[in-house]
């Protein structure tokens, strides 16, 4: 949880009662400014506030201070509609910067450890793709980087092309931390026609009742030069969106396609494995292959 309501304030240092109150007053008008639901209840949640505010402010020393106030922001997530533990509160000092030790090796691990020894980079060096037969092709996506994602979209393109003969796909997402759009190439290629994979709402969208009514993202440039019309369509209004696949059509390995993922997986393979009509198996983080 972000509180860019005001100047950062230090939790490593010790916080005058002053500076706790001030601190709260800021972290709970963040949580009423960005939730998304429009359904969530500001009464409720200035009362849980008020319910914590007593012990945060007296005499706890700071690593209590900053896990109590962890408590409280993810209290906010058990307040929506649809309940959700993703905001949290942490000092910026132990914002992780680097994927765990299992997501570090897995993200870019060398062909003998992920598949065969014919395994190629694709020009960014971002993806990787092999034929662990002649029927049966590995891609492995490494990131989803920048809103959009142009190259790293050109970059699966390039390794799709290098696999079209395969009747097999596996695709190996583990150690991929996510990131924005570009997920929507995978997706397409696993999905032939256009579908409806998801939403991106902020609380203005989601109080218009109807996500029918949301414009469409369902495409991503094959060049820098398409972002400005995006820009254009997208950025001069509120930013809800319909996400959708981009209808690239049928491949020779649509029909039967698996994914690996980590125990946790990043959004993007959380989208994937939670369609239903795409037929993903999910599996372990062991390098073979799936059982049949």
């Amino acid at each position: 949880m972000s509180t860019l309501a005001g100047p950062a304030v230090s939790v490593t240092a010790a916080l005058t009662t002053k500076q706790r109150e001030s601190l709260i007053q800021r972290v709970s008008k963040v949580v009423e400014e960005r939730i998304w639901d429009p359904a969530f209840p500001r009464d409720r949640w200035r009362a849980v506030v008020n319910e914590h505010r007593a012990a945060l402010l007296n005499g706890v020393e700071m690593g209590e201070f900053e896990q109590r106030m962890d408590t409280l922001v993810r209290q906010a997530g058990d307040l929506l509609s649809v309940k959700g533990h993703d905001s949290g509160f942490f000092h910026k000092s132990r914002r992780k910067t680097h994927s765990s030790r299992m997501a570090s090796h897995f993200r870019y691990c060398q062909p003998n450890e992920c598949s065969p020894a014919l395994t190629r980079a694709s020009e960014g060096g971002d993806v990787l793709y092999s034929k662990l037969t002649n029927d049966t092709g590995w891609l492995k996506v490494t990131k989803f980087p920048g809103a959009v994602g142009v190259e790293i979209a050109n970059q699966m393109a390039q390794a799709v092309r290098g696999l079209a003969e395969c009747k097999r796909l596996i695709v190996d997402l583990r150690g991929n931390e996510s990131g924005g759009l570009a997920f929507l190439r995978l997706a397409g290629y696993l999905t032939p026609d256009r579908r409806t994979i998801g939403y991106s709402v902020t609380r203005q969208g989601a109080e218009r009742g109807s996500m029918d009514t949301l414009k469409t993202f369902g495409w991503i440039p094959s060049g820098k030069l398409g972002l400005p019309w995006l820009a254009v369509k997208y950025g001069f209004s509120d930013p809800s969106v319909r996400v959708a696949t981009e209808g690239l059509g049928a491949h020779r390995f649509t029909a039967e396609r698996c994914c690996w993922s980590m125990k946790r997986p990043p959004a993007p393979a959380s989208v994937l494995r939670h369609s239903p009509p795409m037929n993903i198996w999910r599996l372990s983080s062991v390098p073979g292959p799936p059982a049949r």
